[in-house]
């Protein structure tokens, strides 16, 4: 048997006695690639069953995939990430870690059970996806998620990174000092990139200069999504950092980008800094920006996005949402069809200016040209409603 995916989730008679049991079931397998445990909901676990399920991987010198699942267990906390990272020592053959700790309320974690994963991380230099899952654990703070990047220098054969920090919302540490000047590699495998911050209402800056550190070593990248919705502690600094970070990636296909409801912290400075460093990007298919609730972006910033798609003539998908950027006005729409009339292999458009009070049946006008332009699409989704 190469491979063994087995759910557990929510059989709650399931304890650590079990878990015992079916450790040592598992190292009668011959030959093991591949692991998938999830244990959601299933609260009569322990970190005594955590230590028993996992002591045993290193035995299993086949392994190249780990996936394991935790939701809502309460019993559970840093020990069990402990007994977890020490298992994973010497796994040499390790290609792929997906470990997702999910709360809906207050999670048990904190930093110091990050940590522990973090550390071991430096040790699986073959690790080519990596995928880490603590959301709703709002013991977390800014501390624990800035050392991913320590991490992340070990990893020179990571292809995927996907991270979620969803509601991890203490803000305790300093401001970050010059990452420039750390010793610190070319992640050349990277292709995907997918990071959700969202509902961090302390988290804000400095992440988001940690996520262009990571952009601005991931030259041949392909798709990134970053998810920063409702985050609220940031500047314009924070966006043009992350803006001049896509200018290198020009293998990128597919950007998504959410800082709907980041209220006034969002500004036309920081779309400036986006638009211009993805124009040049004509490898680019699939573009999806949320901007929702951003109260300071003006006609200004707008221009600064669809300005930026003349010479992306690949684009495929594009989702522009402005819903409640009661600054833009007709004048914003103005340049619209002339900025995307180059479009010609666009198949989906997507438009959202809900409750974009100021934009009268002169911008709607200025919309319908557009679209008139653009024969080759499939797919349409407007929203103009006041």
């Amino acid at each position: 048997m190469r491979y063994s995916n087995l759910n557990f989730s929510w059989c709650t008679d399931i304890d650590d006695k079990g878990l015992t049991n079916l450790s040592k079931s598992l190292l009668k397998i011959p030959v093991l690639e591949s692991l998938a445990l999830d244990f959601s909901g299933d609260e009569k676990i322990s970190y005594i069953g955590i230590h028993e399920i996992s002591k045993n991987f290193k035995k299993m010198a086949e392994l190249k995939a780990i996936t394991l699942h935790f939701y809502e267990i309460s019993k559970i906390s840093d020990k069990a990430l402990k007994c977890l990272a020490q298992s994973l020592e010497g796994l040499t053959t390790l290609e792929r870690l997906d470990l997702q700790v999910e709360y809906e309320n207050v999670g048990n974690f904190t930093n110091i059970g990050l940590d522990h994963i973090l550390e071991i991380l430096k040790k699986l230099s073959g690790l080519k996806e990596l995928i880490l899952n603590f959301q709703g654990c709002s013991q977390i703070t800014d501390i624990g998620f800035n050392k991913i990047r320590e991490s992340l220098n070990s990893l020179p054969n990571l292809e995927v990174l996907d991270l979620d920090f969803t509601r991890c919302s203490q803000k305790t540490g300093p401001e970050l000092g010059n990452m420039e000047e750390e010793i610190t590699k070319e992640f050349v495998s990277l292709k995907d990139v997918n990071i959700k911050l969202s509902k961090c209402g302390n988290f804000g800056e400095p992440e988001l200069f940690i996520t262009s550190w990571i952009l601005n070593r991931a030259t041949h990248l392909q798709k990134f999504h970053l998810d920063y919705q409702k985050c609220g502690w940031m500047t314009d600094s924070g966006l043009q950092s992350l803006g001049q970070s896509f200018k290198k990636l020009t293998c990128l296909q597919t950007i998504k980008l959410d800082f709907s409801e980041c209220r006034n912290r969002v500004r036309d400075e920081g779309l400036q800094s986006i638009g211009e460093n993805i124009q040049d990007l004509i490898s680019l298919q699939d573009i999806s920006l949320n901007f929702t609730h951003c109260h300071n972006i003006t006609s200004v910033g707008f221009n600064h996005i669809t300005g930026s798609l003349k010479k992306l003539i690949g684009l495929k998908r594009l989702v522009l949402v402005f819903a409640a950027c009661n600054l833009i006005t007709d004048e914003g729409l103005e340049n619209l069809r002339e900025n995307t009339k180059m479009l010609t292999s666009l198949t989906s458009f997507s438009l959202n200016l809900n409750s974009c009070y100021k934009i009268s049946d002169l911008g709607l006008e200025n919309i319908g040209k557009c679209l008139k332009e653009l024969y080759s699409l499939e797919s349409i989704d407007l929203n103009c409603r006041q």
